[in-house]
Order: structure tokens, then sequence, then C-alpha cells
């Protein structure tokens, strides 16, 4: 055990790891934190998360996530190089964040023996845990929480128990750092290769994308690439014709954009078959209630003014 702990993580970086765990509801994502570890004078270790990396998984199950050890030693680098733009020697890898989509937010057996390997290479490594789409039994209503953890031996150095770590999310005037925002933008690129790696294990080919439109006629033949640019054009808004296509979008490689959609279909379809649509009425228990008290009106009577009425003079130059 690390002795006494905190966990302090950045706003953004506590947003982004909840986009990226809601972005699955049939299995559970996984991330690499990188921050600082800081000694407060009491004793205290702190371990401030001001960064993160999505990762693409290994494996991928609705109640375990797996990464390889290359993508660890990847995120080191990439700390490295963040310590130099950002000009903080000490920024590193820190620990690690996963997913509990539909459960609670507690660690599993899994999920210590994992924390526990972390902490044989570094004693201060954490994990945190976000449970998301987990449904109170009772309200019908969706759960979201996040808990830091350790794992320890017991008392026989036979069993893992859970050391939960107390955790503060320290805002950041509510702005997203360039390099948690360029997380962001990466989780899209990763859940499509995610995706498209599925793909082809699902059609029994190992992921190796056609290079160009080349390749595709050579497997598929030329009347089969006609048709693919043809489709592609008027997705793209040119006119559907073959020659047509040459010259306006000779450049981009249709082969990775249809590849892509067929993936993501394909992949979104088996994502989609884990999603439960709320009822109408679990949605309106989760909204919050906006009651209009009720203010006392007050009656207003009309204000009657005199008026008087003109005095009309005789015109004495009229004639009959």
């Amino acid at each position: 055990m690390a002795g006494k702990m905190e966990v302090k993580l950045n706003n953004d970086v506590y947003r982004c790891c909840f986009h990226h765990a809601l972005s699955s509801q049939a299995e559970e994502v996984m991330g690499i934190l990188i921050g600082e570890k800081i000694s407060e004078k009491d004793g205290t270790t702190v371990i401030e998360v001001s960064a993160l990396r999505i990762v693409p998984r290994l494996d991928k199950r609705k109640d375990r996530v797996e990464i390889s050890d290359d993508q660890i030693i990847k995120t080191t680098q990439v700390a490295e190089d963040l310590s130099l733009k950002l000009k903080k020697p000490n920024l590193r890898v820190v620990g690690w964040y996963h997913s509990h989509p539909n459960i609670t937010v507690w660690p599993s057996h899994v999920d210590l023996r994992t924390q526990f390997n972390y902490q044989r290479l570094d004693d201060h490594f954490i994990g945190l845990i976000f449970s998301v789409y987990n449904v109170d039994r009772v309200k019908k209503t969706h759960q979201y929480e996040v808990i830091a953890f350790q794992a320890q031996e017991d008392e026989n150095n036979r069993d893992l128990k859970q050391l939960l770590v107390p955790i503060e999310v320290t805002p950041n005037d509510d702005k997203m750092s360039p390099h948690v925002a360029e997380e962001m933008v990466r989780l899209s690129e990763i859940l499509c290769q995610e995706n498209e790696e599925m793909a082809m294990k699902m059609a029994g080919t190992k992921f190796q994308p056609s290079k160009n439109s080349s390749d595709y006629a050579e497997t598929y033949g030329n009347e089969a690439l006609a048709t693919l640019e043809q489709d592609f054009a008027m997705q793209m808004g040119a006119t559907a014709k073959s020659e047509d296509f040459q010259e306006d979008y000779g450049a981009v490689d249709i082969m990775s954009s249809l590849e892509r959609d067929i993936a993501l279909q394909m992949g979104y379809a088996t994502v989609l078959k884990h999603v439960t649509i709320p009822t109408l009425e679990q949605l309106e228990s989760e909204m919050l209630p906006m009651k209009i008290p009720d203010l006392p009106v007050q009656k207003v009577e009309p204000k009657l003014e005199s008026v008087t009425e003109p005095k009309i003079e005789p015109n004495l130059n009229q004639t009959d």
C-alpha cells in the first residue's frame, strides 16, 4: 500500500472520460491517465490528472476490457512529449480508467487483479471507474458515478480487496485544454478503427483494407469498381458518370470510405442490439421538475377618469 493518497481530476479530463464511457453501452472502454505525483507536507500523495490517452482495445466485453502492453509504452512516450510541450517535467502516466456500463461502479475481481499488477510497477498507480447506463431499480433512472481505487491484498495474502481513494474534480473555468480536445477528436477515429477490425473479424479476414481502387478492381472486377465510383460520386454530389469521377474525385480514397461505412454499420448494429430504449415514464422521471411558484395575483381595477363633454357652440352663420 502506498500510504495516504488523494486524486485531483481536472474537469476537462473528467468530462472526456465520461464522454468516452458513454460511447458504448455494450462493452467496457478503457483509457490511460497522465498527470503528476505531488507529495504534500503531511505525507499525503496527491495524484493530479491533467491529461488522458484513448487507446484501441485489445479485448472488449461487457464485463472486462484489455489493452496491449504496446499501448502503455506508446502512452509513456506521449506523456514525455506532452511534458516538454507544457513545460511540466514531472508529467507521466499515473493511472488508468475504464467504464462499467449497465452495472455498479464497484471494481470486479478482474479489475482488482489488473490494478494490482499495475501497482507492482508503480505503487501510486491509480484506477478510475465510470459507471454509466446503470438503472436504479427503485427510481428507474440512470445513475452515473465515478470512483478512484487501488487494490490491496487481504490479511492472508490470498485475495484482493478494494481500497477507495478520495477523488476531487477540480474546476478550470469550464475550459477544455487543447491536448484534451485532441483526445475527444481521436475518440471517433479509435471507434472507427475498432469497428473496422471487428467487421473484418466477423467476415473471417484479417484487417487489411484495400489500399486503392486498383486493388478493388483486381479483387472484384472493373464493373464493380465502376458501380462503386458512380455511387460514391452521387453521394459526394458529383455527376453520376464514371469518367467525371476520375477528374473530380480522383484523389479521394473511395475504398477507405466504403469500408469504413460498412464497418460502422456492422459495428453499430452489434452495439444497438444491447441498447435499451427508455420508456416515456423513465424519461419523465429523469427530468428535473420545474415548478412555477403560485404567486398571488393582484387584482387591478380599471381607473376611471372623469370625462368632460365638449361644449358645442351654436353656429350663428348657419342659414336655413
